[in-house]
């Protein structure tokens, strides 16, 4: 996993960068992000893969486990929209306004930002199977035009995964965990008799 890192270290900005956006619009960001991997990234590397002639055990493991790869990925992408960007939105209307306490409290009580973080990082490499499978998007020596534009589409893909990872563990994450924190407090000082 550190060299998965050390490839892409460059291409995040750092936590820094996003200090001046508030916590709507970092997760409007990757809910587009998701949008763009379910509806165009994963479409056109799908039908890359079930295009490729299937000559050989890896172009048929290819083919057997990119799908699999996919629907676990796109069933990861709608429980973190149903979960936490729901809690997070939650949160950042309570935070911005009037809230019914109860209304918080429950919310509250069903979720938890610190929880969600430790399940998210477990999570964060769904590119593993397929990157021992291509032997890290290795090219060298390799004459298929075809599979050489699928390993490196799939190589771009990770990348681009890697960096919306880094924006949710190093940047909506902690500014999550700093608004359930007001949020509870709020709720906490609304809850107290006069």
């Amino acid at each position: 996993n550190r060299k998965v890192e050390e490839l892409h270290k460059d291409d995040f900005p750092g936590p820094a960068f996003f200090d001046f956006f508030k916590v709507d619009a970092i997760v409007e960001y990757l809910r587009h992000a998701h949008f763009l991997y379910i509806k165009e990234r994963i479409p056109y590397i799908t039908r890359l893969i079930e295009d490729l002639e299937d000559c050989d055990k890896l172009t048929h493991d290819l083919k057997l486990v990119f799908p699999y790869v996919t629907e676990d990925f796109i069933k990861h992408i709608y429980h973190e929209e149903d979960s936490l960007f729901y809690y997070v939105m939650k949160l950042h209307a309570a935070n911005s306004g009037t809230f019914n306490e109860s209304v918080m409290l429950e919310i509250m009580s069903k979720y938890s930002i610190k929880t969600m973080s430790s399940h998210h990082e477990e999570d964060d490499d769904e590119m593993k199977g397929i990157r021992d499978l291509t032997n890290n998007y290795n090219i060298l020596g390799m004459t298929d035009t075809h599979l050489k534009v699928i390993y490196q589409e799939l190589q771009a893909f990770e990348k681009d995964l890697f960096v919306h990872a880094r924006i949710e563990n190093e940047v909506l994450f902690p500014k999550a965990l700093n608004l359930e924190a007001k949020v509870a407090k709020a709720v906490a000082e609304s809850l107290k008799p006069y």
